[in-house]
């Protein structure tokens, strides 16, 4: 069974460019997500972690486990971008 994923056109009605995966393919694409989302909260509790036991009150280390939070992210992100449009350009 294949899954289609429509992208924008500029016909609404024109469904011509999609994009098809199959179930193992949607699956493991959100098991890279969730094992990204997981790995940036994990840098962030242990930067959070380091910053209060450096002495850092709880908003400033509650602060730097966001900020550590939203970089981890937005790198693995762009990375798995990179690697998702290098597997899939043919």
């Amino acid at each position: 069974m294949r899954y289609a994923i429509f992208l924008p056109s500029a016909h609404l009605s024109e469904r011509k460019n999609y994009m098809s995966l199959s179930l193992s393919a949607l699956a493991f694409l959100g098991l890279t997500l969730l094992s990204v989302v997981l790995l940036a909260l994990l840098t962030a509790v242990g930067a959070g972690l380091l910053a209060r036991t450096d002495g850092a009150s709880l908003p400033a280390s509650l602060l730097r486990a966001g900020v550590t939070f939203g970089g981890t992210l937005t790198l693995l992100t762009a990375l798995l971008a990179m690697v998702i449009s290098t597997v899939t350009s043919r």
